[in-house]
């Protein structure tokens, strides 16, 4: 969990004049101290410590200065951290697979589709690093219902914490069942004693997770170094012909000044013999040595051309070979992307696609300038709807509600899942006036969806915050006050669009 999203809530519960904070921004705490237990476990035992004693405070019910008091400690204990430590980036400079890239000396044709694979593996390995943490986590959800026997809170916390993990790992075709199998297990425990396997079975998923990842990193590895063996048996041909070229034009030349040679020789041999009879058979002499010597030139070209041809032959197979496994591979990679960047629940971008495409649209604008606007949306009181009806009904709700938001989208927004019930919306020439009307259109139409669960009514409201890119505007300084003005329709009562207008000075 980011500062800035403690400071936002930290804030609200201390409010004098609120005495008793919602269930919702309760419930959106509680998430966040166990992501918090988990990120920064074990490397600072005073914020530790700290951690647990809010989490006891908020099982007790407690709102208290205490709990305020706690709240700011742990905030200026995080935001002095190195952070490094949680989520710095893979070094990947020792890695051997990916010094083997950087040594490798590819074609040019097939450069790009290099590049691509090694993005990919950093890509991968990075994931396989994010599943090793989830399963961290899943270890330390299992060791925590441990020390408690039946507290409904906590299993209710502890379920949907694990049904996040879910929605954050890159599930493949091959798993969508196990973890369809899984999910709905899930949904169904009410106790420790049923919530237990639960654990076991995400952490044997993430394990054939990562086992399957590792498959797809050892198989491109393979691939790299089939490519590399191809390449150099071609520099072999290829030296091997220039070598024959070599030979050939030597040859031709050493022929050449021996018939030259050979000819002055004759020259000046019948010009000093009177003897036809003498001449005659100096003519034939030296015309048997020119001819052994064109035969021999003749044939050794032809063994040469014999050898060069069939060299070539198969250099060119080879590469076709090779051209059919980079395309499979170019058409792999594509899909591998694609996946990971898709929410695997509601079909549209995930957090990673947010941030990829994000970036590129900020890409965008910082060069070609115009409008362009982003939007925070939140569902209303979502925790209500997964506590009431179900998470199944929950995921119901969020299929619907990206469903109705596509319909009414402009074919140039792009609609992305940040997590949870959170959606992020690219709005992109778009000033913030414009921006507002959309949203609130959007808005609008999802409140009169009508939704309904087992012919029972269920209301669905968004709350939007708005912010609109400005010069020297870093993206994640627009995601900070679209999700902050995000809040202030919420403190506002919800079901509503507010600006970075909006926002206290």
């Amino acid at each position: 969990m980011s500062a800035h999203r403690l400071n936002k809530v930290a804030p609200k519960d201390a409010a004098p004049h609120k005495r008793q904070a919602s269930s919702e921004t309760i419930s959106r705490l509680q998430r966040g101290i166990l992501r918090m237990s988990f990120a920064y476990h074990g490397q600072n035992t005073d914020l530790d410590q700290k951690l647990k004693e809010v989490g006891s405070l908020l099982r007790g019910g407690q709102r208290d200065t205490r709990l305020n008091k706690l709240i700011d400690q742990i905030v200026e204990s995080v935001c002095s951290m190195d952070h490094t430590l949680v989520t710095g980036p893979e070094n990947t400079d020792c890695d051997p697979l990916l010094q083997f890239f950087d040594q490798l000396a590819a074609p040019e044709s097939i450069q790009g589709e290099i590049d691509s694979a090694r993005k990919l593996i950093i890509e991968q390995k990075r994931t396989v690093e994010v599943i090793a943490q989830i399963e961290k986590a899943a270890r330390a959800i299992s060791s925590e219902l441990d020390s408690h026997r039946n507290p409904t809170d906590e299993i209710e916390t502890a379920r949907g914490m694990m049904i996040e993990l879910m929605e954050r790992v890159p599930i493949t075709g091959q798993l969508a069942d196990d973890a369809t199998a899984f999910k709905r297990t899930l949904l169904k425990a009410s106790d420790t004693a049923e919530l237990k396997p639960c654990v076991a079975a995400l952490v044997q998923l993430i394990q054939n997770l990562r086992a399957e990842l590792q498959g797809e990193i050892d198989g491109l590895a393979e691939f790299l170094r089939t490519t590399a063996q191809r390449l150099q048996d071609c520099e072999q041909v290829m030296t091997r012909s220039r070598e024959l070229h070599v030979a050939a034009s030597n040859d031709a030349v050493q022929l050449s000044e021996t018939v030259c040679m050979d000819i002055c020789v004759l020259r000046k041999d019948v010009s000093e013999s009177e003897d036809l009879e003498v001449v005659k058979s100096m003519i034939e002499s030296k015309l048997n040595s020119i001819g052994d010597g064109l035969n021999d030139f003749i044939n050794a070209q032809k063994e040469r051309t014999t050898e060069a041809d069939g060299a070539i032959e198969l250099m060119v197979h080879r590469l076709k070979h090779l051209e059919e496994e980079t395309k499979n591979l170019r058409e792999n990679l594509a899909e591998q992307h694609a996946r990971v960047l898709i929410d695997p629940l509601t079909g549209i971008l995930n957090r990673s696609g947010y941030l990829e495409t994000a970036g590129k649209q900020y890409a965008r604008w910082k060069r070609y300038g115009g409008a362009m606007s982003l939007a925070v949306i939140d569902l209303d009181r979502f925790k209500d709807i997964n506590d009431r009806y179900g998470h199944s009904a929950g995921d119901k709700v969020l299929t619907t509600v990206v469903n109705n938001l596509n319909e009414k989208m402009r074919e140039s927004d792009i609609l992305c899942r940040y997590g949870g019930e959170e959606f992020v919306l690219i709005l992109p020439e778009t000033p913030a006036r414009d921006a507002v009307k959309l949203l609130d259109k959007l808005r609008a139409h999802i409140e009169n969806c009508a939704f309904r669960y087992k012919e029972t009514p269920v209301p669905v409201t968004l709350s939007c915050g708005i912010a609109q890119f400005h010069a020297r505007d870093t993206l994640e300084e627009v995601f900070e006050r679209a999700d902050r003005a995000m809040y202030v329709a919420k403190d506002k009562g919800r079901n509503q669009v507010c600006t970075e207008a909006d926002l206290k000075p």
